[in-house]
């Protein structure tokens, strides 16, 4: 028997939300992840941190992803509600996260190596290796940069890859490999990848202003750190050692 054109109408109309709805909530969950990750930057309150992460996290569960992408994306939300977590100084709930974050990855990299899973994995180990104890940072602080440099090899315009190796001679003193004309050097090599992303841009310039404080250039730390506060005004990371300038 033909289809009648409202039994058509009706069978498109039922195709395009088959496909409009997983489309839609996989958009909701890159604003979600966006709002949380913007939070931690700006050093907003715990709470709102916890509400944002549960909204993302529940996002997650709508999106209706493949394991892979889903725990890529889990790990990420993991590592921003620990970044959060670290920065309020709450240790015991910044562990919690990270490795929930480091579990996602380990299940995608037992299954297929990609530069991503490399990066996030190198990101929720370092942070680790801040918060745990001494065993923990003599059995896992080498591979920190090691894990960055894999991403690298797998994309060489992974730029988040290219800001960990940079921070490793930025943020250290120099007893610890610190090294903040390399560092310089490497952060500008970061900006030359051409990345768009906002906390990039803003790890860029913020490493950039900090490296030419520990050379004791003051004017030009100034100057890459309000570039970094343009990005995000409230972070009290980078307001602090902008604070440490002077006038």
């Amino acid at each position: 028997m033909p289809i009648s054109v409202n039994h058509m109408g009706h069978l498109i109309a039922a195709l395009l939300l088959c496909v409009w709805a997983p489309l839609s909530a996989q958009s909701d969950l890159r604003g979600a992840y966006a709002n949380l990750r913007d939070t931690m930057y700006n050093s907003e309150p715990i709470p709102v941190l916890e509400r944002l992460y549960s909204h993302a996290i529940d996002c997650l569960g709508r999106a209706g992803l493949p394991p892979p992408e889903r725990d890529s994306w889990s790990s990420r939300i993991e590592y921003m509600a620990g970044r959060g977590y670290q920065a309020a100084r709450r240790k015991p709930e910044a562990v919690i996260h990270y490795e929930a974050g480091l579990a996602c990855i380990d299940r995608i990299l037992s299954g297929e190596e990609d530069s991503e899973s490399w990066r996030m994995r190198s990101e929720l180990l370092g942070h680790l290796c801040l918060l745990k104890d001494l065993v923990f940072l003599l059995k896992n602080g080498r591979k920190v940069v090691g894990y960055a440099e894999k991403a690298l090899e797998l994309n060489p315009q992974n730029a988040k890859a290219q800001i960990i190796i940079a921070s490793s001679k930025v943020y250290p003193p120099s007893v610890f490999g610190g090294n903040p004309q390399i560092g310089l050097e490497l952060m500008r090599k970061a900006l030359a990848i051409g990345t768009s992303e906002r906390d990039d841009l803003f790890n860029i310039y913020s490493g950039i202003g900090l490296a030419y404080s520990k050379l004791r250039s003051k004017e030009q730390a100034k100057r890459w750190l309000e570039k970094a506060l343009e990005l995000y005004p409230g972070n009290s990371f980078v307001r602090a050692e902008y604070g440490k300038l002077g006038e």
